[in-house]
């Protein structure tokens, strides 16, 4: 009888495990073949190739000469818009708006004389 639970169990369960969730459950899921699941990176080690990165998938080394404005003032600005006149529009992640004027150092200077609530 103890071994005929388990038995019962697993065949009652079958029907879940060899298709696949919806809306794919009108395909039967098929085994991946060995060679190719060692290519997955879910493999224990990872792919056995290497990605190639060049062209567009290159690495951006631009990002490491960039300064940061307003750290600590403007929290959470990932949005940033540049306005033809050169003036930064940033959204915190409080909801407020924020300008910042370009100054003649090429340097920029939040605008303190107005904040926008948008929420």
């Amino acid at each position: 009888l103890l071994l005929l639970v388990p038995l019962l169990l697993s065949l009652a369960a079958w029907p879940l495990f060899s298709k696949m969730p919806p809306p794919f459950d009108m395909f039967v899921a098929l085994q991946i073949p060995p060679d190719q699941l060692a290519l997955l990176a879910g493999n224990i080690r990872g792919p056995a190739l290497k990605p190639v990165l060049e062209g567009a998938y290159a690495a951006n080394a631009k990002l490491k000469s960039t300064k940061r404005l307003f750290e600590e003032i403007v929290v959470g600005a990932e949005s940033v818009a540049v306005m033809p006149s050169g003036e930064l529009i940033m959204l915190d992640k409080f909801g407020y708006m924020h300008r910042a004027a370009p100054t003649k150092g090429g340097e920029y200077s939040l605008r303190h004389d107005e904040k926008l609530y948008i929420g």
